[in-house]
């Protein structure tokens, strides 16, 4: 460090790598980025990792599940695929970016299967966006620090 205090980075800047196709902040929520322990029931409070290595992992036994939220567009073409991928393997990584871009915490969901896909409820009466979740279970997640 140079004496300076770093500026804490805003959760809302990341990016989703589906497959192939990097989806830049098009999902509005993630939800299960998480590393455990194996004998742990909840949530290391934090993960020693070293620059550029892999940290820990969550357990493989249960297996973890990632929640990812996102509106649902006219003609949506990521839609149209995923829907056709439920219960396959989609290899997924996610990215923490800072101000200029530049990745600093990248997330790897190992052995990741598309295990379904949920419509939010449609409400006349309600005035939020439509939008759908992606669940993916994965044997584990290895996190690094870049």
């Amino acid at each position: 460090m140079n004496g300076i205090d770093p500026w804490p980075l805003p959760r809302f800047k990341y990016e989703v790598t589906l497959g192939h196709q990097q989806i830049a902040t098009s999902f509005h929520k993630i939800q299960g980025l998480q590393v455990v322990s194996a004998g742990a029931q909840q949530p290391l409070r934090s993960v020693i990792v070293s620059a550029g290595e892999t940290g820990g992992k969550s357990p493989a036994s249960d297996g973890t599940t990632v929640l990812m939220s996102r509106a649902i567009f006219q003609q949506d073409q990521l839609l149209e695929e995923l829907l056709t991928q439920v219960g396959s393997e989609v290899p997924v990584r996610v990215q923490l970016l800072d101000d200029k871009g530049d990745p600093v915490i990248t997330w790897v969901l190992v052995d990741c299967v598309l295990a379904g896909i949920y419509f939010a409820d449609l409400d006349a009466s309600a005035n939020e966006v439509a939008e759908y979740t992606l669940e993916f279970s994965c044997s584990s997640i290895d996190v690094s620090v870049e």
